[in-house]
């Protein structure tokens, strides 16, 4: 499957860790949204950046991306 996908600015982070474990990077990227002037204008986007296959649990990569808009 192929999608287009508006460009778009997002707030963004790297969680290293278990992917049960990336709550508080999408706790700290929503609150530094709220603080600094940034609506959400989407869902979060979790993007694999290594492969569990791979590497050890605590050695997982995640980009955490949240789409916004300034207010």
């Amino acid at each position: 499957m192929i999608k287009d996908v508006p460009e778009h600015r997002v707030l963004c982070a790297i969680h290293k860790g278990p992917y049960t474990e990336v709550g508080p990077v999408i706790h700290t990227l929503a609150e530094y949204a709220i603080n600094n002037g940034y609506d959400i204008i989407g869902p979060i986007t979790e993007v694999y950046l290594n492969d569990p296959l791979n590497v050890a649990e605590s050695e997982l990569l995640t980009e955490v991306q949240f789409p916004v808009a300034k207010k």
